[in-house]
């Protein structure tokens, strides 16, 4: 059991320059967010770390992994996953070094790591998950990773929900048609750009773009449930092909 009331009473009350992380420096003011997203946190514990140590939320790991994906792979709770995009909303939709977006660890671990009991409330907050993907990344359920796996595909694999899978195979669906509509180009031209646009967009969150390099600028979604945000700036080589399952 976590002691989390613990926790928010330190966070709270303890000067931040006082507050000793850990002594084996693993962890430190720059990822504390992605470990405390490991753990099921409620959503306060997320708001104080992000306000005590800001650059968790806009700092990525060791392998490229930024909160949003750890608390996507440790089944963290629809509003705290919310929250995350909501911060950080680039993040949703960029690939880590293995090629795997948040929605990836959703549908590769998010059925098999969640602490809740009710196979049920587990389908509920999954479907939630996935619905808040697709407002604010939709683009990243037709992405393949390194292993030539989508989010879909993982699912499958992890015996996720029937309604799940659906809403997850809609949402390729929906990107793939908003897609074409716009830029009416074929499954072969995106699969040509997808990872050269996958790792630009990881370059660009990072800021390691040149600095006289064209800046693309984005607004936050919408991420009211079951509405999906389209963005028409949406450069056509950041769309991945349809997505074998779908």
């Amino acid at each position: 059991m976590q002691r989390w009331s613990q926790v928010e009473n330190i966070l709270c009350s303890i000067p931040i320059e006082s507050i000793q992380i850990d002594n084996r420096m693993t962890i430190n003011e720059d990822n504390i967010l992605h470990f405390a997203c490991r753990f099921d946190p409620p959503i306060n514990i997320i708001r104080l770390l992000a306000t005590k140590y800001p650059n968790s939320l806009l700092t990525p790991d060791a392998t490229g992994r930024f909160a949003v994906h750890v608390a996507s792979k440790y089944s963290a709770s629809p509003v705290v996953i919310h929250f995350l995009i909501s911060e950080n909303f680039a993040a949703a939709s960029v690939p880590d070094v293995n090629g795997k977006t948040p929605i990836h660890y959703v549908g590769q671990y998010y059925a098999k790591n969640h602490s809740m009991a009710s196979i049920k409330d587990i389908n509920r907050n999954m479907l939630q998950v996935v619905r808040l993907f697709k407002a604010s990344a939709p683009e990243s359920f037709n992405l393949e990773d390194n292993e030539e796996c989508n989010a879909i595909e993982y699912a499958l694999e992890s015996n996720a929900d029937i309604m799940v899978v659906k809403a997850m195979q809609q949402a390729a669906r929906d990107d793939w048609r908003e897609m074409r509509k716009k830029h009416g180009v074929s499954h072969e031209e995106l699969a040509r750009g997808i990872e050269k646009a996958a790792f630009k967009s990881r370059k660009t969150l990072l800021g390691s773009i040149d600095e006289d390099a064209e800046k693309e600028t984005c607004e936050k979604p919408d991420l009211s449930v079951g509405r999906a945000v389209t963005d028409s700036s949406i450069p056509l080589a950041s769309r991945s092909y349809l997505a074998k399952t779908a």
